[in-house]
């Protein structure tokens, strides 16, 4: 279950880093906010 999570939020938020780094922020907080969406 945790190896689920960190993994998909990692690749998502990479993309997210390259396109806005304080969007990295938000859309960290709302992943781990919402982790039943990751999986």
């Amino acid at each position: 279950m945790a190896e689920a999570r960190p993994a998909p939020a990692r690749v998502r938020v990479t993309g997210v880093v390259k396109k806005s780094e304080p969007n990295t922020q938000a859309w960290a907080q709302q992943a781990e906010a919402s982790p039943p969406k990751a999986k």
